[in-house]
């Protein structure tokens, strides 16, 4: 992606509301007369504040006095709000390079002071794009197992084994340095030799950035859990397999003392682990399973694009939560979760909700490509869908909590993943909105209910 220059911007959006906003807030900004300027340390504990924006001018602090810090605020957000910017830059990045155009106008010399508002803006937003790179990224990733590959991707991620090869190139960094020999090189023996590592690139400044990177992994590892909870949906409930990405996440159990009053013994007590017990395989049979049968290549694609329909982005909100519910350790929020990943897949109906959810999942189980249950279970499957869609009304709206069963978590995993599989298999089919899937929807349970 071409980084774009100010003049560019501005020549499609010059007479746009926010420009001209910017326009009146700038004198204003710019005028000595709208700071506080600390002379004395009286002075300075009037004034002084932590949340108070200031400038350094000539050594001295310069704070936004109160009517003046709003503007800039006001400001940053319009600037913020053009696209471009908001896609690549940070938000913090913004406020620092206006703070700097402001400073930088205060001190210039009177020639410098006449170059026009539009030149001040586009030097602005070629400052804030100055500071985008495309940068790589990489996790550690603990609950994966690599067997008989040593790399495989998903979208434009790659997982891979960290082994030799990857340690010397890293060890052999041109611009190695002290820090690098003293602080990187005894991470990477602790955190990464041997171990299963996601590589992501990024375009933005490095917040946005690693903001953006962070995203796209997690959204591959929900594929993964997604994957898990298709294959393995009678574990979930055991908390048997979980897959992270930030090395902080992986808690040792935590210990306290039990004791009991009746004889007076006290003993170390263990609450449960969440550290990873079993590790999940990935072989190349695994990859090319995904591949042929679970639309990987298909939702890599939906992943990757820039601009997504309605329904592909109802997949990748499922596939959130469902990530989100197998990396939970309460059964009773997984559920919850769970249940989130199916409506996100349920076109939206304000009316009938319950309905709405209760026939549109046992539609998309029963009579989607895969047919995970036969027709003649249809009525059975709409029964049990109900149930567990009032359990979950009932964790929501009374607080219910511990009382999931396993195989109420089994089913609503095996339901969330199954309508997953269908929605993609929809996509594969050209269905890009909510309508399209409400059509079907409404001619098969129609048809389904005048034969009952």
């Amino acid at each position: 992606m071409d980084i774009p220059r100010g003049s560019e911007i501005l020549s499609d959006i010059r007479n746009d509301k926010n420009i001209r906003a910017m326009r009146s807030l700038w004198p204003q900004l710019t005028s000595r007369k709208n700071f506080d300027i600390p002379r004395n340390i009286d002075d300075y504990k009037k004034i002084a504040s932590i949340s108070k924006a200031h400038l350094n001018i000539n050594g001295e602090e310069w704070y936004f006095n109160d009517k003046n810090q709003p503007k800039l605020r006001e400001l940053v957000n319009n600037l913020y709000q053009i696209s471009e910017i908001s896609n690549m830059v940070s938000y913090n990045s913004v406020w620092k390079n206006v703070e700097v155009a402001i400073r930088d106008t205060i001190t210039s010399d009177k020639e410098e002071k006449l170059i026009s508002f539009q030149q001040r803006l586009e030097l602005i937003i070629n400052s804030i794009f100055s500071e985008v790179r495309s940068y790589e990224f990489y996790w550690a990733i603990e609950g994966i197992d690599l067997i008989d590959i040593n790399e495989f991707a998903i979208g434009d991620l790659i997982f891979f084994n960290f082994n030799n090869e990857y340690y010397k190139k890293f060890k052999a960094e041109p611009d190695i340095n002290d820090f690098y020999r003293i602080s990187v090189v005894p991470f990477l023996d602790k955190n990464f030799a041997n171990k299963v590592v996601v590589k992501c690139m990024a375009l933005g400044d490095k917040d946005h950035a690693e903001g953006l990177a962070r995203e796209k992994v997690e959204e591959s590892l929900n594929y993964i859990r997604f994957m898990f909870c298709y294959i393995n949906s009678e574990y979930v409930y055991d908390n048997k397999w979980k897959v992270y990405y930030d090395i902080k996440t992986t808690q040792e159990s935590g210990c306290f003392l039990r004791r009991n009053p009746e004889n007076n013994s006290t003993y170390l007590a263990y609450s449960p682990s969440k550290k990873i017990r079993n590790n999940f395989p990935i072989s190349k049979k695994t990859i090319d399973t995904w591949g042929e049968c679970y639309f990987l290549d298909s939702l890599g694609e939906i992943m990757k694009c820039n601009s997504r329909m309605e329904w592909e982005e109802a997949i990748l909100t499922s596939i959130h939560w469902i990530g989100e519910a197998q990396h939970e350790w309460a059964a009773d929020v997984a559920l919850w979760k769970y249940w989130t990943a199916i409506e996100s897949l349920i076109p939206p109906n304000k009316d009938e909700v319950t309905q709405s959810v209760l026939k549109g999942t046992a539609v998309l189980i029963v009579y989607t490509g895969y047919r995970f249950v036969s027709v003649t279970e249809f009525w059975s499957t709409y029964k049990r869908v109900k149930d567990l869609y009032d359990k979950r009304s009932r964790i929501t709206h009374s607080g219910l909590s511990r009382q999931v069963m396993p195989d109420e978590l089994r089913d609503v995993c095996q339901y969330a993943s199954w309508l997953i599989l269908a929605a993609v298999g929809l996509h594969s089919q050209g269905y890009r909105k909510f309508e399209q899937v409400q059509e079907q929807i409404d001619r098969l349970y129609g048809r389904k209910r005048s034969k009952r």
